[in-house]
């Protein structure tokens, strides 16, 4: 009787175990090159640079469009025609309660805003992407745009886009950006020359050679092409056989009336 503990023979007939897998010596990939793309900031921040564009006209304006797309369709005077009804209407003001309520709940949605992504768009066209926490404040800002160009000691001042529309510039206090000044999500700082800075630095590429060096070009999302589906296909009430297109007893009548007389369009 066999003493060995093995519950399988060392040999299947003449044929030899297999060989064991000898351990690899070569290093495993390393994430360098990732890590080569990743750009730094002034403070060390990761941050993206946009070169600026090669051609005076825009990318996404070289792309190719459908016509039919800019003319409006039945949907789109519906649309028009209850907003109109909408503005049109008397609308009670809100209580001093309501209005107390409702600026409570907007400064509980900002306060659950933790970052703002900030894209600095400078003279020459050229851009840079950074986000910033809710304690950076709008000197700091200053500080990091500072940091980002060639020209250090020139003014210059940064705009952004208010709620309501209009631009604004930015002071350089210790206002919070989320906090005070409200930004949230994406925002379009804009770079702009003060009124001392010398006429020679406006000529010149804003930012510093090692940001300009790894600067891309801006992507461009392609949209993708929707093909018109058939009128046949259309669920009901869509498409050509709505009444809204059957025409109109008064005279030419149809699709082209009913835009006319709700979209306003034509003789005033």
């Amino acid at each position: 009787m066999s003493t060995d503990p093995s519950p399988y023979p060392e040999t299947v007939g003449e044929a030899p175990l297999p060989n064991s897998p000898i351990p690899s010596k070569r290093p495993a990939p390393s994430s360098a090159p990732e890590l080569q793309d990743i750009v730094l900031g002034p403070d060390g921040r990761p941050i993206s640079v946009y070169r600026a564009p090669a051609n005076h006209t825009p990318q996404a304006a070289l792309a190719p469009h459908n016509e039919a797309d800019y003319e409006p369709t039945i949907a789109h005077a519906k649309l028009h025609q209850s907003r109109l009804q909408g503005n049109s209407q008397n609308k009670r003001l809100l209580s001093d309660m309501e209005a107390e309520q409702q600026e409570k709940e907007r400064a509980e949605q900002l306060a659950r805003i933790q970052e703002v992504k900030i894209r600095f768009r400078f003279p020459d066209q050229s851009s840079v992407d950074a986000t910033f926490g809710t304690e950076v404040s709008c000197s700091e800002l200053y500080g990091y745009a500072t940091g980002l160009i060639e020209a250090e000691g020139e003014p210059f001042k940064l705009s952004y886009r208010t709620d309501n529309g209009p631009a604004a510039i930015i002071p350089e206090n210790g206002s919070k950006l989320i906090k005070d000044l409200k930004l949230k999500g994406s925002v379009i700082v804009t770079f702009l020359w003060g009124d001392d800075a010398r006429e020679s630095i406006r000529k010149l590429p804003t930012l510093k050679p090692q940001y300009r060096e790894k600067a891309k070009e801006i992507p461009v999302i392609q949209v993708p092409q929707v093909e018109e589906q058939d009128a046949k296909n259309l669920p009901d009430g869509k498409g050509k056989g709505n009444d809204d297109e059957k025409p109109n007893k008064k005279g030419s009548g149809g699709e082209s009336s009913f835009k006319n007389k709700f979209l306003r369009f034509g003789k005033k």
